[in-house]
C-alpha cells in the first residue's frame, strides 16, 4: 500500500513548504484527540484582550479536528491539512469509472450543528466530496458526491470523541424516485454509496434527548453511464428516518416517511411527536414525472383555497413537497395528514411552535435559485399558522402590508418573503396574569425573492413580527434599525445566522454579500458579527469573525453563555470545480490548502464570547433545580451568587440547526416569584405548548452595576406536560482511553 500524501490540488501545487509526515493510525488510537492549533491561519484576528471587547466581544483562535477519515474504506490519518489524497483504492466509496486520479479525503465542516444535552457538539458535513470534480459539479457531482460523515466534539475543551456509528448515520435509500427516462435505471448512474446523505436532512431533539434526522439526499446523474463519472447531477429527496443516541453513540434507522424529502423543516408538537412539511423529492423538479388530478381533486382545491389551504391546479409537479406529516416517536410511525393539511412552502420553510400549539410559518425560506423554483411560489408570500387539532392552515396575512403593518411603517418594511435568512423567534415572556401571549420574531437581511428569479445582492431591512395568540393569532409586523453594511457599502446578510442569546440579544454570524447560489465563487465573505439590542430595536457592529464563512455556516449557543460557529461548504466556483477568483476578496471557493484563500470548504470552528462576558464579577453558575413541591410547576434555581443579583431566569432549547434552521429555536424567560438567599423561585410554563418536550440549558442572567451576564447553565428537560425535570450537575471526567468496539444495530426500519 502506497503512503497517503497531503493533496496538492488539480495543479500540483504543493499546499505548504516543507517536508509532512503522514502516517496512518492505528485503530486503537487513543481519544479524545486535541485539535489542529490554526491561529496563524487566514490573518486570524487575535485573541488577545483588547479594550473593545467589552463592547465588540471577541471570537477565540480557530480550532479544527486534527485527523482526517476514516471513511471510504481508509483510515485515519493525523494531518494539519484540511484533505490528503489517497493513493490505494478505497474498499467503498466512489469506485465509478473515469476517476482518474487519487481519491481526495477531507475533513468533514460543520453544516448542521447540534448541541446534546451535556454541552457536547454532534455535527455532519455538507457537500462532501466536492473536492473530486474535474470539470464541472453539475455534470459530476451525482457521483463523487458522498454520504456526509458524523463527528462527535467537546467544545470546551476542543477535543474529538469517538465517532458516531455508523460514521455517516447509517443506512441506504429506502425508496427511489420515478425515473425521468425510459429504459434500464432510467439512463441513471447506479452507484450506492452516496444515495443516503444526511446532507439536507432536518433535526430535532426528542422528548428524552435522542436526536431525530428526517429526509436526506440521493446523489445521482440522470442523464449517466456507469462507465463514466460524467452526465447531469440530481439531488433526490429521500424518505429515511434515523435517530442518534448520545448514551451509546449509535444511528438506528428507523421508520420511513411517506414522501421523500430535501430540505424539509420539523417542528416537536407539545405531545413530543415530529411535524414534518415542506421539501421536494427532486430538485430538478419541473422535469419530474407529471401527476394529473381527477376533476374532483381539483374542485375540492379550488373549494378549499380560500382558508389557507395550497392549491395544485391540477398536477403535483413544479412545486415543492405539498404534504405534511406526524412522527409518532413512541410508535416509530409516520401518519400523513389529511389533504386539509397540505400546504404550498419554500424549501426549508421557517416553521415555529406558538404558545397556544399551533405552528406558525413565518415567509422566510429558501427558493434555492436556480433550480428549485415553484410555479405556485407567489403564495409563499403568505404568513400562516397550522392547527394540529382541526388539520388545516389559515391565512394571517402579507408581512409588510397594510394587512399587517401601520402605514408609517409601511415605506420602512420590504413586504412579503424574504429568501436565505434567519427567523428568530425572540424570549417568550409571561404577562402579568402569568400566561405566554405574544411571540416575537426577528428577520434581518437575505434576498427579496419571489418572484423568481429574485434579488441577487442581500438587503439591511430587518423587521419583527409578532403573533398574538390572544386574539386569533393576529400578525403584526414593525420595523427594527436596519443592519450594518460591513464588507460592502451597498449590500446586508445573505445566508447570516441568527443566535438568540440568554439576554434576549440576537448575534448575527457569517453569509456574504450576495446569493452564492445564483453564482458561486463572486460572493464577499460578511465577516463582521452583528448584535441585535431588543432595548433599542437596532443592529450594532461587534467583533470579526477569523474565518470567512458563508454557504452552509452554523452558530449554536453553548451551555456557558459563549456561541460555537462553525461551517462553510461552497457549491464549486460558477458551478464548476472548486477555485477562487484572482485578488482574495471573494469567500474562499478553492481547492484546500494553506489558511486564507483556497481553503475551500472548511472544517474550523471558533468560539465567540459576547460582550456581557466582560461584564464585571464572576460568571454564576447554575448549581441544581428543585420543584417547590410534588406536583407543580415552579421551580427553585439555586444559584452561587445571592439570588437578589439574578435579574432573571430563562430556560433555551438546546440548538440543532442546519441550513439557519432549527425549527423548535426558543428561549423562555420564567416568571420570577421570589428572591431568598442563593435562591431565585421561578413559576414553571403552564404547558408543553410553552416548553415543547425535550433538552434545555437552564440560565440565570447577574446583573451587576447594571451589566447583565448569563450564568453557567444547567441541562434539564421538559416533560410532555410541560414540567421541568431536572439533571442533577456532575463533573464530567476526561477519560483517556481506545474507543470500544462498536456492534452493528439492529435495524428497525
Amino acid at each position: 500500500m502506497s503512503v497517503d500524501q497531503p493533496h496538492q490540488g488539480r495543479s500540483g501545487r504543493k499546499l505548504r513548504k516543507g517536508a509532512l509526515t503522514i502516517f496512518a493510525v492505528p485503530a486503537a488510537i487513543a481519544v479524545p484527540l486535541v485539535a489542529t492549533d490554526l491561529s496563524a491561519q487566514d490573518g486570524s484576528a487575535r485573541a488577545a484582550t483588547t479594550p473593545g471587547v467589552a463592547q465588540i466581544g471577541q471570537f477565540g483562535q480557530p480550532f479544527e479536528e486534527p485527523t482526517v477519515g476514516p471513511g471510504e474504506g481508509f483510515p485515519r490519518v493525523k494531518t494539519d491539512q484540511r484533505c490528503v489524497e489517497r493513493k490505494n483504492s478505497p474498499t467503498s466509496g466512489p469506485t465509478q469509472g473515469g476517476i482518474g486520479h487519487g481519491f481526495i479525503d477531507c475533513k468533514p465542516t460543520a453544516g448542521t450543528q447540534s448541541i446534546l444535552p451535556g454541552g457536547k457538539v454532534l455535527y455532519w458535513d455538507n457537500l462532501a466530496g466536492t473536492e473530486n470534480v474535474d470539470v464541472s459539479i453539475a455534470s459530476e457531482y451525482g457521483v463523487v458526491g458522498l454520504n456526509d460523515q458524523t463527528r462527535l466534539m467537546d467544545p470546551s475543551r476542543h477535543q474529538w470523541l469517538k465517532d458516531p456509528f455508523p460514521i455517516d448515520g447509517g443506512g441506504k435509500n429506502q425508496g427511489q424516485q420515478q425515473p425521468l427516462f425510459p429504459g434500464p435505471n432510467g439512463l441513471s448512474s447506479t452507484e450506492n454509496s452516496n444515495d443516503a446523505s444526511l446532507f439536507c436532512a432536518d433535526q430535532n431533539f426528542l422528548p428524552d434527548g435522542r436526536l431525530i434526522a428526517s429526509g436526506g439526499t440521493r446523489y445521482l446523474n440522470e442523464p449517466g453511464v456507469d462507465q463514466s463519472k460524467f452526465g447531469s447531477t440530481e439531488l433526490e429527496g429521500i424518505v429515511n428516518t434515523r435517530v442518534y443516541n448520545p448514551k451509546t453513540d449509535l444511528w438506528t434507522q428507523m421508520a420511513p416517511m411517506h414522501k421523500g424529502r430535501w430540505y424539509e423543516t420539523m417542528v416537536t408538537m407539545p405531545t413530543g411527536n415530529e411535524f414534518v412539511a415542506s421539501g421536494l423529492s427532486r430538485l430538478i423538479k419541473p422535469f419530474n414525472r407529471d401527476t394529473p388530478l381527477t376533476p374532483q381533486q381539483v374542485q375540492q382545491e379550488i373549494d378549499q383555497a380560500g382558508n389557507g389551504y395550497s392549491p395544485g391546479f391540477g398536477v403535483e409537479d413544479g412545486q415543492n413537497e405539498r404534504t405534511t406529516e406526524i412522527y409518532d416517536y413512541k410508535a416509530n410511525r409516520w401518519t400523513l395528514n389529511p389533504d386539509s393539511a397540505r400546504k404550498t412552502l419554500p424549501l426549508f420553510p421557517r416553521l415555529h411552535m406558538l404558545p397556544d400549539g399551533k405552528v406558525f410559518y413565518d415567509p422566510v425560506g429558501q427558493s434555492f435559485n436556480p433550480a428549485g423554483q415553484a410555479y405556485d411560489e407567489a403564495l409563499w408570500n403568505i404568513a400562516s399558522v397550522y392547527d394540529p387539532h382541526s388539520q388545516r392552515w389559515t391565512d394571517l396575512g402579507i408581512p409588510g402590508t397594510p394587512a399587517t403593518s401601520a402605514a408609517a411603517d409601511i415605506p420602512k418594511l420590504q413586504p412579503g418573503f424574504r429568501g436565505s435568512t434567519f427567523s428568530a423567534m425572540l424570549p417568550l415572556k409571561p404577562g402579568a396574569d402569568g400566561r405566554y401571549s405574544k411571540a416575537n420574531f426577528l428577520v434581518g437581511g437575505g434576498v427579496l425573492n419571489p418572484p423568481s428569479p429574485g434579488g441577487y445582492f442581500a438587503i439591511r431591512n430587518s423587521d419583527i413580527r409578532t403573533v398574538d395568540t390572544a386574539h386569533h393569532d393576529q400578525l403584526t409586523v414593525k420595523p427594527t434599525g436596519q443592519m450594518i453594511a460591513s464588507t460592502t457599502p451597498v449590500s446586508g446578510r445573505w445566508y447570516g445566522t441568527g443566535t438568540v442569546l440568554p439576554t434576549g440579544q440576537v448575534l448575527a454570524t457569517s453569509g456574504s454579500d450576495r446569493d452564492e447560489v445564483v453564482l458561486p465563487g463572486l460572493e464577499i465573505a460578511q465577516r463582521r458579527a452583528e448584535l441585535f439590542e431588543p432595548s433599542t430595536n437596532t443592529w450594532r457592529p461587534v467583533a470579526l469573525q477569523n474565518r470567512s464563512r458563508t454557504y452552509h455556516n452554523t452558530a449554536n449557543l453553548l451551555p456557558d453563555g459563549t456561541v460555537l460557529i462553525g461551517g462553510h461548504a461552497i457549491i464549486s466556483n460558477s458551478y464548476t470545480k472548486n477555485f477562487d477568483v484572482p485578488g482574495g476578496v471573494t469567500g474562499p471557493n478553492g481547492a484546500p490548502g494553506p489558511g486564507g484563500q483556497g481553503v475551500g470548504r472548511d472544517p474550523t470552528f471558533e468560539v465567540y464570547k459576547p460582550p456581557y462576558m466582560y461584564c464585571p464579577g464572576t460568571q454564576a453558575k447554575v448549581t441544581g433545580a428543585t420543584l417547590t413541591h410534588t406536583g407543580s410547576r415552579d421551580v427553585n434555581v439555586r444559584v452561587d451568587v445571592p439570588a437578589s443579583q439574578i435579574q432573571s431566569v430563562v430556560l433555551v432549547r438546546n440548538g440543532s440547526l442546519t441550513h439557519e434552521v432549527d425549527g423548535d429555536q426558543r428561549t423562555v424567560e420564567l416568571k420570577v416569584i421570589k428572591r431568598s438567599g442563593n435562591v431565585v423561585t421561578v413559576q414553571g410554563a403552564p404547558n408543553a405548548n410553552v416548553i415543547p418536550p425535550g433538552p434545555y440549558m437552564l440560565f440565570a442572567n447577574r446583573s451587576v452595576n447594571g451589566c447583565v451576564k448569563p450564568s453557567k447553565s444547567l441541562s434539564v428537560f421538559a416533560a410532555s406536560a410541560g414540567r421541568l425535570k431536572v439533571n442533577a450537575p456532575r463533573r464530567a471526567a476526561v477519560r483517556h482511553r481506545a474507543p470500544r468496539r462498536h456492534v452493528a444495530p439492529r435495524f428497525t426500519g
